[in-house]
């Protein structure tokens, strides 16, 4: 019997279903290449080969795809959820910040201007801040006193 299951296995008979292979099984006892006390445990062997075969098939099949699927840069399921945790977490800050509520969301320092130039402040700048005297807000700088004529 060993070398029937092995040409059915070649057939492809090993995934057929369950009924398929019964139906088959029963064209043999009807033709009298197998008697019907056999047909059972036959049916039973030939179906766990095809489970175990089955399974072997999809684990090759699963080794195959995520190779060539990681070869060719395709994201995994993990890596993005991953994505799409940290992506929550900065739209979360983002919204933070624009509502006002929470840390502010640390910038870049502006880029240095190069070295040799120097920024000339506009007159409007230079101009005190309307609403204060000249005087509140001009700096004082320590210098000579008058001496009164004396040295």
């Amino acid at each position: 019997m060993e070398s029937r299951e092995n040409r059915f296995a070649g057939f492809g008979w090993l995934e057929r279903s369950q009924e398929r292979v019964e139906e088959y099984v029963e064209e043999l006892v009807e033709r009298g290449e197998l008697k019907r006390k056999d047909s059972r445990h036959f049916i039973k062997r030939v179906m766990e080969q095809a489970r175990g075969e089955r399974e072997e098939f999809r684990t090759i099949m699963r080794e195959i795809l995520t190779d060539t699927l990681s070869a060719a840069g395709v994201a995994t399921q993990a890596e993005l959820a991953e994505l799409n945790a940290r992506l929550e977490r900065l739209e979360k800050k983002v919204k933070q910040s624009v509502s006002g509520g929470g840390p502010p969301v640390r910038r870049k320092a502006p880029a240095k201007k190069p070295a040799g130039k120097k920024s000339v402040k506009s007159k409007a700048a230079a101009k005190p801040s309307a609403g204060k005297p000249a005087s509140a807000t001009a700096k004082k700088t320590p210098g000579k006193k008058p001496s009164g004529g004396k040295a």
